[in-house]
């Protein structure tokens, strides 16, 4: 019986949580809308040809064996280059891509911001 009545608690407390969250983000309000159609922009365009260009020239490294890298049972990797480092730099700046993103998105909410 006490793990009932602990399920059942659960369950209020999740429902009391999720009728919460409806209501602050404007669920039943008229005008409304749940969903929207995402449409592609020449800016979604230009980051995925971005990051597929890094891709495949990281990939082309890969292949050519300018990333290897062993741990085990010695260090070893490949040698460094000119076309090694480029490969990493190419890497580097994939990995950059989410955080380029997060900062462009926080100027342009500042800018909207003082817009108001």
């Amino acid at each position: 019986m006490s793990i009932l009545s602990i399920l059942i608690t659960l369950v209020l407390e999740e429902s009391v949580q999720t009728a919460d969250s409806m209501q602050s983000r404007g669920y039943g309000l008229k005008g409304r809308t749940a969903f929207s159609i995402f449409i592609f922009t020449k800016r979604d365009w230009a980051v995925l040809s971005y990051m597929m260009s890094l891709v495949v020239y990281i990939g082309t490294g890969i292949f050519r064996g300018s990333m290897y890298y062993s741990y085990f049972p010695i260090l070893m990797g490949s040698k460094i280059s000119i076309y090694s480092l480029s490969v990493w730099g190419a890497y580097f700046l994939l990995g950059l891509v989410p955080v380029m993103l997060e900062i462009w998105e926080e100027k342009q909410w500042k800018v909207t911001q003082s817009n108001i």
